[in-house]
């Protein structure tokens, strides 16, 4: 065998592994984020909605690792056809958040009780080419799916009667253009 040739398979394998190597992870997350999209959406209905998930156990995994302290209200959403909005409602005396994912898993988005001094959060969620003139702050994706995470920090499980009306005020909803 001539040395060229080895050379050549040589930096032919180098070359698969490496574009093989960056072609699953540059994709991973668009496809982590389909998957849990997708399992979201059957379990809670149609997307842009936001869904209140009772009390987390052992069998729970809408979200990656839940928490039992946690109470989860999702919102998967479509912006397809139209921007949204979303209202995370403020839980006196608790530490809670508002999170918004992209459709490649980036946190493109996290505001908390200890950002907004305890009051409610309203944000506009759109693709950089919806023009929203709507009140609230904006929140630009770069594609049409991802998901709204309210989180609330429960200091006791049976706490759970008081704040599940609270945070039962926590919206997603399209905006309708005009």
């Amino acid at each position: 065998m001539r040395p060229q040739s080895i050379v050549f398979g040589v930096m032919l394998l180098l070359a698969s592994g490496i574009g093989g190597y960056f072609g699953v992870f540059s994709q991973a997350p668009s496809y982590i984020m389909g998957r849990a999209w997708d399992s979201i959406t059957e379990r809670v209905g149609e997307p842009n909605v936001m869904s209140h998930v009772p009390l987390v156990d052992a069998s729970s995994r809408d979200v990656v690792r839940p928490s039992p302290d946690l109470l989860y209200s999702i919102c998967p959403f479509d912006l397809h056809k139209a921007p949204l909005r979303v209202h995370a409602e403020a839980v006196p005396d608790h530490y809670w958040s508002l999170t918004v994912f992209d459709e490649e898993t980036n946190a493109v988005y996290v505001r908390s009780d200890r950002d907004t001094g305890g009051e409610s959060i309203d944000v506009v969620v759109g693709r950089f080419d919806q023009l929203v003139n709507k009140t609230g702050e904006k929140v630009q994706v770069p594609g049409n799916k991802g998901i709204a995470l309210v989180r609330v920090l429960m200091k006791d499980r049976s706490e759970f009667d008081a704040i599940d009306p609270i945070r039962s005020k926590s919206t997603c909803e399209p905006i309708v253009l005009r």
